[in-house]
């Protein structure tokens, strides 16, 4: 169990934490911190295209991010 802390109480307001990850089956997945919305993409590749496949699933996840932690997507309007 996570420890309160002074973001958590009401009227506070916590800003959620946003990461990458390799899921399964050739997926990139974004995740966070808020226990509403866990999952927030997926972006799968072709592992026999070799790394570039990869690497433009990771930035595609990357590019997610960028868009979530500046407010110019809300997690609530993402449909996966």
């Amino acid at each position: 169990m996570r420890k309160q802390d002074s973001a958590d109480k009401p009227g506070s307001k916590r800003v959620p934490q946003y990461w990458w990850d390799f899921g399964p089956d050739n997926t990139v997945i974004v995740q966070s911190d808020d226990d509403r919305i866990a999952l927030l993409g997926r972006f799968p590749y072709d592992a026999s295209l070799g790394e570039g496949a990869a690497q433009s699933a990771v930035d595609q996840a990357a590019a997610l991010i960028a868009d979530l932690r500046s407010g110019r997507l809300s997690p609530f309007k993402i449909a996966i």
